[in-house]
């Protein structure tokens, strides 16, 4: 697993062009190993997190173990999906 520092954390729910439902939880999270040369500081990464997975976020902000694993998305593209997510410590600004 891998320590991230996730900013705050968004519940969606609305209807798609299908008439579906669509609930979840959007994650604004920052990975301090990754840095881009051509930006100073670090840009926020988000992870969308769909319904049924369990979410325990103790502490927001807080510095978490968040595991990714690669599933098809829409039209078989490679899309990162969060697996697992475990509380580490808060973070105070």
């Amino acid at each position: 697993m891998s320590k991230y520092i996730i900013l705050s954390a968004r519940p969606y729910d609305f209807t798609n062009d299908k008439q579906e439902r669509v609930q979840g939880l959007k994650l604004s999270y920052l990975n301090p190993g990754v840095q881009k040369e051509d930006v100073l500081g670090f840009e926020p990464m988000i992870a969308s997190v769909p319904s049924g997975f369990e979410v325990n976020l103790s502490e927001v902000p807080g510095r978490y173990n968040m595991e990714f694993e690669v599933v098809s998305g829409q039209k078989n593209r490679p899309v990162l999906q969060l697996t697992s997510l475990d509380f580490i410590e808060p973070i105070n600004f």
